[in-house]
C-alpha cells in the first residue's frame, strides 16, 4: 500500500521523536521505515530540500509500485501545510507548501 505523510517537527500532538506519550512508541522516521519494509522497498531512502523548510525522503523501487514518502516540515506543526488557519496549541503552519499539491501528485501517481 503506498504511503504519503506529512509531518511537522515542531508537533505537539505527534512529536517527531518518542514522546513520554505511551500511545506513540515509536518515532515518525521509524514509523516511515516500518511503512517502507512490508511495501518491500529498497532500504535506501531518498532525501532532498523542496524548500528551505520542507525536506521529502522517499522510498522509491518498492514492490509493485508501493512507494513510501515523508514530507518533513521543519517549522510545522500538527496543522494543514498551506492552510490559511492557525490553531492554538498545535503549532505554526508553514506557507511554503499546500499539502494538497503533493497529495494530488503522490494519488495521480498511485492511483488504484
Amino acid at each position: 500500500m503506498p504511503v504519503l505523510a506529512v509531518h511537522g517537527q515542531q508537533d505537539p500532538i505527534k512529536p517527531v521523536r518518542r514522546a513520554s506519550n505511551p500511545a506513540w512508541r515509536y518515532s515518525v522516521p521509524a514509523a516511515l521505515t516500518s511503512w517502507a519494509e512490508p511495501n518491500g522497498c529498497r532500504p535506501d531512502p531518498t532525501t532532498s530540500p523542496a524548500t528551505e523548510h520542507v525536506t521529502p525522503t522517499a522510498y522509491r523501487r518498492c514492490h509493485r509500485g508501493a512507494d513510501t514518502e515523508l514530507h518533513t516540515v521543519a517549522d510545522g506543526g500538527h496543522t494543514w501545510t498551506g492552510s490559511p488557519h492557525e490553531f492554538d496549541g498545535l503549532g505554526s503552519t508553514t506557507h511554503e507548501i499546500d499539502a494538497n499539491t503533493p497529495i494530488r501528485q503522490f494519488f495521480r501517481r498511485h492511483h488504484r
